[in-house]
């Protein structure tokens, strides 16, 4: 394995190790528990930034900056439009792999103008496009008395399900 060596005493621009030798120059670069790699000193140490900060200095050669009067502005009564939020539009293309705001006929971007959330507004939108099929009405179900108790009960219908499981249903049925 080559590695860049350091610029030291050898100027060598690679160095070839077995695994080893490579483990053993790497774990030299770990340091002690709690041990502090870096340490800065000047411009770039903890005290030196903090009195930069409380002057208002940034760089070297700033001037110190002199007190401004601040003009406080009230902004609690501010409230942002709500604006959703961008993880659904990406959950929908990871499931469907289409992106919602996608132009089905010119393919450009479209943007969200307003969320209708009244179901009497959407009914009413629906209906006037045509897109409205309103649900058929269920008769109640069929009801028979058992012979013992007099009691009336609902008939049970049982219908057949594929629920992905080939043979389970198989198996299960030869137990009983």
């Amino acid at each position: 394995m080559t590695l860049p060596t350091a610029a030291g005493k050898d100027k060598k621009n690679f160095g070839i190790y077995t695994a080893e030798e490579f483990i053993a120059s790497i774990t030299q670069h770990i340091p002690e528990k709690s041990f502090q790699m870096v340490r800065y000193y000047g411009w770039y140490s903890n005290k030196k930034r903090g009195l930069r900060l409380k002057q208002g200095l940034h760089r070297p050669g700033d001037e110190p900056c002199q007190a401004k009067e601040i003009e406080v502005i009230d902004v609690s009564g501010y409230q942002p439009k709500r604006i959703p939020s961008k993880t659904w539009r990406v959950c929908i293309k990871k499931v469907w792999e289409v992106d919602p705001l996608t132009c089905p006929n010119c393919g450009g971007e479209m943007k969200i103008i307003s969320f209708i959330t009244e179901a009497s507004v959407i009914r009413h939108i629906l209906e006037h496009l045509g897109l409205w099929h309103a649900k058929p009405t269920r008769d109640p179900p069929t009801t028979y008395a058992l012979p013992d108790s007099g009691r009336a009960v609902p008939e049970m219908v049982c219908e057949p399900y594929d629920d992905g499981w080939p043979g389970y249903e198989e198996s299960y049925a030869h137990v009983n």
